[in-house]
């Protein structure tokens, strides 16, 4: 089981420089492009385009999140992850495929209940763990559709 983001598994973390769009715009890391997701403003957005992936985090909580947001950050997350793990970032693609059938757990101590495990309270539901899991087995089958309503994710999001 692969439960941190250390070693040789740091460029799990939505942190780690990648290419990825958002309505058209190229970020730099899943983190920045997510918070992003989250607002219209383009001043938001372009600050975010300018700041590191923790300073994107740490900004984020800022931003009053959009109705319907809960449901929004599922498709939000999936697309992104997407276009981390693809052709586009291919030596991340590599490194995916290159976690075998481990599990993957997004292990924490600050607390992440959702996309996470929070090692510290013992509790927690990996989304993030479960998604990477999910698009590392598509790609590895070469299934190409793989946009969040047709790929299971809905119901796949509700097993434990």
């Amino acid at each position: 089981m692969i439960n941190s983001y250390t070693k040789i598994y740091r460029f799990l973390t939505n942190y780690w420089p990648c290419k990825v769009m958002l309505d058209g715009v190229e970020y730099p890391a899943v983190e920045h492009a997510f918070h992003a997701a989250k607002t219209t403003d383009p001043e938001d957005r372009e600050f975010l385009l300018g700041v590191t992936a923790q300073r994107a985090n740490e900004v984020s909580k800022e931003i009053p999140l959009p109705p319907g947001w809960d449901e929004t950050r599922l498709k939000v997350m999936w697309n992104l992850s997407l276009q981390k793990y693809s052709s586009k970032n291919q030596e991340l693609l590599d490194n995916l495929l290159g976690t075998g059938d481990e599990e993957i757990l997004i292990g924490n101590i600050w607390h992440e209940k959702f996309w996470g495990y929070d090692f510290i309270r013992k509790q927690g539901e990996n989304i993030l763990g479960k998604m990477l899991v999910k698009i590392r087995d598509y790609r590895r089958k070469n299934i190409e559709d793989l946009n969040f309503e047709n790929n299971g994710w809905v119901s796949f999001k509700e097993t434990k």
